[in-house]
């Protein structure tokens, strides 16, 4: 069985941003999905966070409404016995996400606190085990990776990271390899346990065999990752988005790079495409790696 099953799990609102997260959590807790990775979270230039255009947690505190929107996923996922482990992933293309998480880290004016505890307060609500990072807007700037790593860490230790790459550039590889250095070095421990690969649109020719190489190749005394093979974590889109794989095709594709995990942006995607179900890709996933 797979280390890491997962989906990217969006759509749980509608255009009114009233929930609909009802079919999303049969769906998702009908199939072997062990993660469910809530995407998309936003931080405004004040260190409040957004799912989406729904207002997630601000001051502090959480919004009910909206976490609520999301806690029925993921219990509908624990009750079943499959969901493992919940993620919030930050950040997507044509964001600001991290341009705004890199001035308020700097900041003295309290949003770097505010964004932390935003941050926790959901996460806690939600029992997630930690953050995936879909950085698309501050590539190449190692400092906002490894400053919020090092915040979020230090608030709780227990959590988990993974980094989302977007690109299949030597560059995007080095960068990414750069942040796992510098937060190795900072903190001593090595908390980032996965790379989740996009690999459809801009990194639909991404090759999970060579950021395998490249992370090998970096060495495990400046990384701390022992097991390049189970980092990598190849992203497959689904029928009726970009580059997509069925399910046939999915459980191909991971077999051929001799994956440990895998996963499929999106939910919503699939929701709305009838020729395939979450549960037929999670079982692509699992007979695939």
């Amino acid at each position: 069985m797979t280390d890491f099953n997962g989906a990217y799990v969006t759509g749980l609102f509608d255009k009114s941003n009233d929930c609909v997260s009802g079919n999303t959590a049969g769906a998702m807790a009908a199939s072997v999905m062990t993660d469910y990775v809530f995407w998309s979270v936003h931080v405004s230039p004040q260190g409040d966070l957004g799912y989406n255009n729904v207002s997630l947690a601000s001051g502090g505190q959480i919004v009910a409404e909206t976490v609520n929107c999301l806690k029925a996923v993921a219990d509908a996922g624990r009750g079943s016995g499959e969901l493992q482990r919940v993620w919030l992933s930050i950040g997507a293309g044509g964001t600001s996400d991290f341009t705004n998480i890199a001035d308020i880290l700097n900041a003295t004016d309290g949003r770097r606190e505010t964004m932390l505890a935003n941050f926790a307060a959901v996460a806690n609500a939600l029992g997630a085990c930690g953050f995936d990072y879909d950085n698309e807007d501050q590539i190449g700037n190692v400092e906002v990776i490894t400053g919020l790593t090092a915040a979020l860490y230090g608030d709780n230790s227990a959590w988990r990271f993974s980094f989302c790459p977007y690109g299949n550039s030597s560059y995007a590889s080095q960068y990414w390899i750069q942040c796992l250095q510098a937060i190795f070095k900072q903190l001593g421990t090595q908390p980032v346990v996965g790379f989740n690969l996009q690999c459809y649109s801009g990194g639909s020719d991404s090759d999970p065999d060579g950021w395998q190489q490249a992370v090998e190749g970096a060495g495990s005394g400046s990384t701390g990752i022992t097991d390049a093979n189970a980092l990598i974590r190849p992203g497959l889109s689904v029928t009726g988005g970009p580059d997509p794989y069925t399910p046939s095709e999915a459980t191909s594709a991971l077999k051929g790079w001799n994956s440990s995990g895998g996963w499929i942006w999106n939910s919503e995607i699939v929701l709305d495409n009838p020729s395939d179900t979450i549960a037929d890709y999670g079982q692509a996933i699992a007979a695939g790696t």
